[in-house]
């Protein structure tokens, strides 16, 4: 008996825990970033050299935007894992405990998929982000691109062809 209240306890509280998570996230509050340790740039000048860490200046405008479509496709499916870790934890412990994990490893799992949603969310978001800001930086002139391109191997036909014209436009 002594047993089974423990448990139930430790369910209780982990809710509880878990839960309160929630009331610091709000539908449609900015992303924070907190998970990858990243501060969004704030000046042109910041941002032109943050998108270079996912190597966006090497891709044609072409690239750009085929990377922002597929980006965007992925993140309702992302969106709802990352709802579901700050709003509804213990959904994702009930799964757990359904396919008939135990303490202590359930509690372990729990925490690492929620970490693990949270991230994913916040990695897509921050790409989608640079994207957006590689292809305003451009269209606005605040950075030119071409010699970058320029020094990569084309990966297709497609993108050779493209390299080409952006070679002869010089």
């Amino acid at each position: 008996m002594f047993n089974k209240q423990n448990k139930l306890l430790a369910g209780l509280i982990a809710v509880l825990v878990f839960g309160s998570l929630g009331s610091f996230y709000k539908l449609g509050q900015a992303v924070s970033y907190q998970s990858l340790g990243w501060t969004r740039p704030v000046s042109d000048v910041d941002w032109a050299e943050d998108v270079k860490k996912e190597q966006l200046n090497f891709k044609l405008d072409s690239e750009l935007q085929e990377m922002k479509l597929s980006h965007e496709d992925k993140l309702p499916k992302i969106k709802t894992l990352y709802d579901k870790a700050i709003l509804y934890p213990d959904v994702i412990r009930y799964e757990y405990m359904e396919s008939g994990m135990k303490e202590p490893d359930l509690t372990n799992e729990v925490n690492t998929t929620i970490k693990q949603y949270v991230r994913k969310y916040e990695k897509l978001q921050q790409s989608i982000e640079r994207i957006n800001k590689e292809i305003d930086l451009r269209a606005r002139g605040k950075v030119n691109r071409t010699n970058d391109i320029l020094s990569t191997k084309p990966a297709d036909l497609k993108t050779l062809l493209e390299i080409n014209k952006l070679k002869k436009g010089l």
